[in-house]
C-alpha cells in the first residue's frame, strides 16, 4: 500500500507534470512552425507583387513590358492632417511634386466615425489641388510620349491605411468630374511600414528636403512602380507579415523573414542601373 501511494505520488507529483510541460513545449513548436509558414508566405507575396510595368492594363500591346504611364500620383489618406500627395517620376521614381489636400472633415473630438464633408471652399481647394497635381502629371506623359492613344499619362497609387475608402471614393468621382477617366487610373496600395520609412534614416537621406509626412506620400507611389525595391527598404517584420507576429520568438522570426527577402531577390535579380 505504502508503495502504491508513492508511485501515485511521484507520478501526479513530478512525471505528470514533466508531461505536460514536454507536450506544451513540442505543440508550441508544432504551432510556430506553421505560423512562420505562413509569414513566410505572405511576405513572399507581398515582395512579388507585379511591378506596374507588367500590370495588364498599364503594360504597352507590344509585349516590351514597359509601362506607358508617365508619372505616378502616390496618395497618402488621413483625415485630420489632409490628404497628402506626391507625384513621382514613372521611370526613375523621382519627386515631380507634392500638395496637400484637406478631404475629409472631423469634429473637434477628431473621431473618424463622426467625419463628414468639409465645407464648399473646402472641397473646392481640394478639387484644385489634386486637378493641378493630375495635369502636372499628365504634361509629364505628353513630353515623354506624345499623344499616343495607348498612353495612359498617370496612375494613382492610394494607401490603404486609415480614410482610405472616402479618399477612394473621392479620388474616383474627382477624376471622372475631369474628364480624365481615359488617362489616368488608380489602384490602391497596401502602405504596411510607410510611417517606419518616412521616419527613418534612409528616407532623410533619399528625400532629404521632403517633410516627413510626404516621404510616406513618395513610398507609396514608388510601391506601385516596384514593389520589392521599395520593400526591401524596410525591417521586413514592420510590413505586417501576418497575426500575433510579436508573440513568437522574434530572432528566429527575423532569421525566417530575412530568409525569406534573401529568396524573392534572389528570384527577381537586381537591376544594375539602380542598384535595387
Amino acid at each position: 500500500e505504502e508503495l502504491r501511494a508513492a508511485i501515485m505520488q511521484a507520478f501526479e507529483c513530478t512525471l505528470q507534470p514533466s508531461l505536460h510541460r514536454e507536450w506544451r513545449r513540442r505543440l508550441k513548436e508544432f504551432a510556430e512552425d506553421d505560423a512562420f509558414d505562413t509569414y513566410r508566405r505572405n511576405l513572399h507575396s507581398k515582395l512579388l507583387t507585379p511591378p506596374l510595368r507588367l500590370h495588364p492594363r498599364f503594360a504597352d500591346g507590344a509585349g516590351t513590358g514597359s509601362c506607358p504611364v508617365a508619372a505616378v500620383l502616390g496618395i497618402d489618406p488621413a483625415y485630420r492632417t489632409g490628404v497628402k500627395m506626391a507625384l513621382v517620376e514613372a521611370c526613375t521614381g523621382e519627386v515631380l511634386a507634392t500638395s496637400v489636400a484637406y478631404v475629409h472633415k472631423t469634429l473637434a473630438c477628431g473621431d473618424p466615425q463622426h467625419a463628414g464633408a468639409v465645407a464648399s471652399a473646402a472641397a473646392a481647394a481640394a478639387s484644385a489641388e489634386l486637378r493641378k497635381m493630375l495635369f502636372a502629371g499628365l504634361d509629364k506623359a505628353h513630353e515623354a510620349q506624345g499623344d499616343s492613344p495607348t498612353t495612359l499619362g498617370v496612375a494613382c497609387a492610394v494607401g490603404n491605411g486609415q480614410a482610405s475608402r472616402e479618399t477612394e471614393a473621392w479620388l474616383r468621382r474627382e477624376i471622372l468630374a475631369a474628364g480624365l477617366g481615359g488617362r489616368v487610373g488608380y489602384c490602391v496600395v497596401d502602405e504596411g511600414g510607410a510611417s517606419i520609412y518616412s521616419a527613418s534614416m534612409l528616407a532623410r537621406e533619399e528625400l532629404p528636403g521632403l517633410d516627413v509626412s510626404m516621404r510616406g506620400a513618395v513610398s507609396i507611389a514608388r510601391r506601385l512602380l516596384d514593389p520589392l525595391a521599395e520593400y526591401v527598404k524596410l525591417e521586413p517584420k514592420s510590413l505586417g507579415v501576418g497575426l500575433y507576429q510579436y508573440d513568437v520568438g522574434q530572432d528566429r522570426l527575423a532569421t525566417e523573414l530575412q530568409a525569406a527577402v534573401s529568396d524573392c531577390v534572389s528570384a527577381v535579380g537586381v537591376e544594375l542601373n539602380t542598384a535595387s
